[in-house]
């Protein structure tokens, strides 16, 4: 399996996202170059798995990321790598305690990232100048 997975903790659970090479073995919807977010519910209950669909041409990779997503509470945004037909890329998503996944706008990075750490940050702090911002 994959290591380096990502931690966040909203309302809604305590969120994990990885990128899996190989096919993890605890995840039922695992493949080939799954990118997942998996969430344990704050009340109890079964985890709940989101996978995404890799663009057309291309797949998810790299060691993703995750954050609070300051705008939905108990959300989390995932940063990942995307590599499609034009090349690698940045992608940036939303998902909620629902699992519905949006894909946000992404700042561009260049033409060739040479890393796969990506990182995503959000500010929760109530008195902060940058509170519920990424």
């Amino acid at each position: 399996m994959e290591g380096e997975p990502a931690v966040a903790v909203t309302s809604a659970g305590t969120w994990f996202g990885y990128n899996d090479d190989q096919g993890c073995l605890l995840n039922p919807l695992a493949t080939y170059h799954l990118t997942g977010v998996q969430l344990i519910p704050a009340g109890g209950g079964s985890p709940k798995y989101v996978t995404f669909t890799p663009p057309t041409g291309g797949y998810l990779s790299g060691d993703p990321a995750l954050a609070p997503d300051p705008q939905e509470p108990g959300s989390v945004l995932l940063a990942t790598l995307e590599d499609t037909a034009q090349g690698p890329g940045l992608a940036v998503y939303s998902v909620s305690p629902s699992l519905r996944v949006t894909k946000l706008p992404t700042p561009s990075i260049g033409k060739s990232p040479s890393d796969d750490k990506e990182f995503i940050a959000s500010d929760q702090g109530q008195h902060s100048p940058w509170s519920g911002r990424t």
